[in-house]
């Protein structure tokens, strides 16, 4: 199991948050007092759909590409499957017996999108819509320290390309069904004893907390220090 454990690697996360969230800042400054109006779900219809009375507000098709861009890369190296924080279980299964089979036992086997999927943790739209909170603590000044808190990234089984005839469910699946876009409140989590606003919690638990209301924290490896240092730290916080 050390040998697939190797295909792993740290990198600094803070860094790549700063150069992102210089940019971010940018555009806030950019935008002015509209940037908190992203999160209003007509502002988002009207930006979707390219109306042209969606300008008058700030945000444009441009801007939410931008961010959305900004947002994934903050948390992502170019060999992305190598610096995840997590895999699940069963995915590591699945890397472990393609590493054996390999005759090249190289960073190509964290890559089999057939088998398992690239998962950002806090969804781009969720830190979208965080970052532009006017109510949440953290979305104010210096982004760097909030995006990287939010960038933890796993390996989980399944897909999200077309499917073939016959599959059956995976853990993308318990993901999608509810948490594809949005993080579970404090009280959508069963057993939850911590804070009951999103905005008490340390938000390095956001995308812990969307796994635990996924059923999949238990699932859950650490493959990189912070994602090791971010597990018990959670589960400390849980009373676990």
């Amino acid at each position: 199991m050390q040998d697939v454990l190797n295909l792993f690697r740290d990198f600094d996360h803070d860094e790549q948050a700063r150069l992102c969230a210089r940019h971010l800042e940018l555009l806030r400054n950019d935008l002015g007092d509209a940037w908190w109006d992203y999160p209003k779900d007509e502002r988002r219809q009207a930006v979707r759909h390219n109306d042209a009375n969606s300008s008058k507000g700030g945000w444009t098709r441009e801007h939410v590409g931008l961010a959305g861009h900004l947002i994934r890369h903050a948390g992502e190296s170019v060999d992305f499957p190598s610096t995840v924080d997590f895999v699940t279980a069963a995915t590591l299964e699945h890397i472990q017996v393609s590493h054996s089979a390999s005759k090249r036992r190289t960073s190509g086997n964290l890559k089999q999108w057939s088998l398992f999927t690239h998962e950002h943790m806090v969804p781009g739209q969720a830190v979208l819509r965080l970052i532009t909170d006017v109510k949440h603590p953290a979305s104010h000044g210096d982004l760097q320290s909030f995006l990287a808190s939010l960038s933890l990234r796993a390996l989980v089984t399944g897909t999200k390309r077309k499917r073939a005839e016959g599959w059956t469910r995976q853990e993308v699946n318990e993901l999608d069904d509810k948490w594809s876009y949005r993080l579970p409140k404090p009280n959508e989590i069963d057993g939850w004893r911590g804070a009951k606003q999103l905005a008490e919690i340390p938000p390095q638990f956001y995308g812990l907390m969307r796994y635990e209301a996924a059923g999949l924290l238990c699932a859950l490896v650490p493959v990189s220090r912070r994602g090791k240092r971010v597990l018990s730290d959670y589960l400390a916080y849980r009373g676990n």
